[in-house]
Parts: structure tokens; sequence; C-alpha cells
């Protein structure tokens, strides 16, 4: 990784010059796979192990004895290079059990493997908190992966200078070790670039990504409804004065789940108990949809206060609880906090995760009657034709369905101004739909 020649030919003539012709030859094919048009000093351990494990194996030609000469060849090199750390990938027993695996045909079970090896080496970036890689990534944030990558190897091979004189400092573990190189690449200012961080544009381009939705044709109205809050999602959102009353639903019933000791039993159809409806319904009234008078009867379930359902789905997509054998229970080691509330606000598919960041953009917008930004929406998601023929209007009764139940999430957490008639976010609410689109567009894109 640090002395190899910087230019190829000039890495290979070392071989030839020894009568090694068809090693030069394979090695020089196998690194224009690994690297590219980069120069080799982009070379990594990282990119070399998805190589010889993976690759080589599943999408070269020429079967195993082929790919057996070009692992010796790759060998060969690295000796000749003095790269010890790259002999030893190519050289592993595990890179030969990789080859005859995927020869034998069993590609799923020998993937599968190289994943947990390649994955426990200490040289791959790893998702940290704050940030998870794509499935699908841009120009940027492949490029920050494979830049990722070589921190993540100068690290391991400190931690292993450091481990031959018997000194233990810093993280011990290789995930603990990529982690920390992860964080040192993404958040590192880079003075070339005006001291943004890749992190700052990798979010920048899955803004773009997302604005643009991968749409041609027809989808205006889509870009110029979220065009008008572009901005407003430039920059990480603080959680809001006033957050206390958004997580004011979430910490009752998280409350709750955590004192139930095993969790909470729900009824056989996936509702809240009585109790926990009604507490709910005297707590939180008009958020939950819950208006009392004094004629009014107690709550018996929990279809009687929507706003309940709605809290209970918000809280398990932002991770604080989930539902098993029928119990309502906390997952380990999560609090409930505003960012999490804010990943979590959008559905993770379906109708509403179309319709829902349109609603809230034109509600940072501006004030919006509920008839004008049906209408707009409706337009926005028949353009994009992914409920239906391409520009054939929706059906304005989904889409009144869909902002009448983000209206339902949207009271239960405070994020509407209740003393108005016309919807309109309040300040908390604000923050919180932009902290909501924000997350959503820099969303790690997957395939």
């Amino acid at each position: 990784m640090f002395d190899i020649p910087l230019d190829l030919d000039v890495a290979v003539a070392r071989l030839r010059d020894e009568g090694r012709d068809r090693e030069a030859d394979d090695v020089i094919e196998s690194l224009e796979w690994i690297v590219g048009d980069e120069p080799l000093h982009r070379l990594n351990q990282a990119a070399l192990q998805q190589f010889v494990w993976f690759e080589l194996p599943y999408k070269w030609l020429g079967g195993l004895a082929r790919q057996r000469r070009v692992v010796r060849s790759l060998a060969r090199f690295f000796m000749v290079t003095g790269l010890s750390r790259y002999v030893a990938v190519c050289m592993d027993p595990f890179t030969n059990d990789q080859l005859e695996a995927f020869a034998s045909g069993s590609a799923r079970a020998a993937f599968q493997r190289f994943e947990r090896r390649h994955l426990a080496s200490g040289v791959v970036p790893v998702d940290v908190d704050g940030f998870a890689w794509g499935t699908v990534m841009g120009e940027r944030e492949f490029e920050a992966y494979w830049q990722a990558a070589m921190t993540c190897e100068i690290a391991d091979a400190a931690s292993a200078e450091v481990s031959n004189a018997s000194v233990v400092t810093g993280p011990r573990s290789a995930h603990e070790r990529a982690a920390e190189a992860t964080r040192i690449t993404l958040w590192r200012p880079q003075p070339d670039r005006f001291e943004q961080s890749l992190l700052d544009e990798i979010e920048l381009e899955r803004l773009t990504r997302w604005l643009d939705d991968g749409q041609v044709g027809l989808v205006r109205t889509r870009t110029q409804i979220l065009g008008g809050v572009a901005n407003q999602l430039l920059s990480p959102v603080l959680a809001p004065r006033g957050v206390a009353g958004v997580m004011a639903p979430i910490r009752w019933l998280g409350s709750i789940v955590a004192a139930s000791g095993g969790g909470i039993r729900l009824t056989p159809g996936g509702a809240l108990p009585r109790a926990v409806v009604q507490e709910g319904a005297d707590r939180f009234g008009v958020r939950v949809g819950w208006t009392p008078y004094p004629a009014a009867s107690v709550p018996q379930r929990s279809a009687q206060v929507p706003g309940l359902d709605a809290l209970v789905a918000l809280g398990g997509r932002s991770g604080f609880w989930t539902v098993r054998s029928g119990m309502l229970v906390a997952r380990p080691a999560t609090s409930a906090r505003f960012p999490a509330v804010a990943a979590g606000f959008i559905p993770k598919g379906g109708f509403d995760r179309e319709a829902w960041p349109l609603f809230l953009a034109l509600l940072l917008d501006g004030t919006w009657r509920s008839g004008d930004a049906r209408r707009i929406v409706g337009v926005a998601i028949s353009e994009i034709g992914r409920f239906g023929r391409v520009g054939v209007p929706i059906e304005p009764d989904q889409v009144t369905a869909s902002w009448e139940r983000l209206l339902v999430v949207a009271r239960m957490v405070g994020a509407v101004d209740l003393r108005v008639r016309e919807s309109r976010l309040s300040n908390a609410g604000r923050s919180l739909a932009r902290a909501a689109l924000r997350s959503l567009a820099t969303a790690p894109a997957e395939k």
C-alpha cells in the first residue's frame, strides 16, 4: 500500500525481468480490475480481499486452475514489491478454500463466508453512529468508501505494530479500529475543499439524488415541491425548543414498556390494552384524538383514540420498541431521542412514504389549505406513476387517507398547531419536519 510503484508498467517490469511474462500478464489484468483507472497507490487490502475471495472466483472465467494461477501471480508480485500483508492474503488457506467453494457451485454459502471473514478483518469501512454506507453509492460516496478502507488498513497495521511491542493502547477490537478509522475519514475537514468533510459531500450527493429521484419526463411537480425546501435540508437539524412536548408521548409509553419488565401484553388484534388506552387519553386528550366532555364515555380500545396506534407505529419505526409474541417490548440499549423520532417519522414503504414527504415540504413552505395540499400531492404522485400508470390521476380518496394519517401522528407529537383551523406546523413541528426530510434524503441508497 505504501511502496508500490505508481506506474503499472514499472511494477510488472520486475517480473518480466525474471522471465515471468505470464505472471506479469495476470498481475496487469488483476490490478486493472481491482483499481481501474486509479494509480497503484490506491490499492488496499479490502479491495484485494474482495477480489481474491469473491470477484475472482465468482466473476472470472477460466476455471479453478486459472484462478489459482492468478492468485499465485499476485502473491509473487507482492513478494517482489515487499508487501507482506498482501502476500499473506493471497497465501491464506481461506483464499484457496473460497476458490474451491465457488468452483463447486455453492456460491451463496461461499459469498456468506466471504462477507463474514471480510467484515471481521478490520480493514473494511463499517457503519458508524450517524452514518451508514449504501449498497448503491454515488461517486463521492464510492470515493469516500475506498479512502476509509485505506485508513482502516493503516490503523490495522499500526495496531499490529503496537501489539508486537506489547503496548496496549486505543481501541482493541478490529471492529472498533475500523469504526474509528471510518469516523476519522468521514468527519475530517478537507482543506482543499473549503474545510468540507467527506460526510458533507456524501450527504449533499444523496440529497441531490433524492430531489431528482432518478425520474425524467413529467415529474415536475415533485421536484418543485421538494425544491422549495431543499435549502432547509442542507444542514443537520438540532433538537428544537419544545422538544420535550414532541417527545412526551414516546417517553410516556416507553416508560410503561420499560416498567413492565417483559413488555406490555397486546390485545389479540395487536392493540394496546384498555388501561394504557385510558391513561393515554387522559394524559394527551386531543393529541390522541380524544376530547373529553361531561357525557363522554371512557375509551375502551385504542381504535377510539387513533393517535395511540400511530404512537405505537412511530416508536417501532424509531427503534424504541418492537412487537414480539404478542408483547410490546423495549429494544435493548435504546433511548427516546429526537433524531431517532425524526428518522422514524416517515413510514418505511407504501403510499405514505411517497406522500408524507411532499405534504411535509408543503407545510414547511407555508400554510396550505387541506384541499390544496391534497390536490398538488395527488398530481405529483400521479406524475411519478409508482401507484398506477404514469400521468393517470391517483384516486383522491387515497391521497386524503394518507393526509389524515399524517395529521394523526403529527398531532400525537405536537408537530401541528392545534390552536388554528388550518393545518400549520408548530415551531417544534417545523424542526421535526426538516429533520425527517433530511434523514430521508440523506439515507443510504439501497438496491
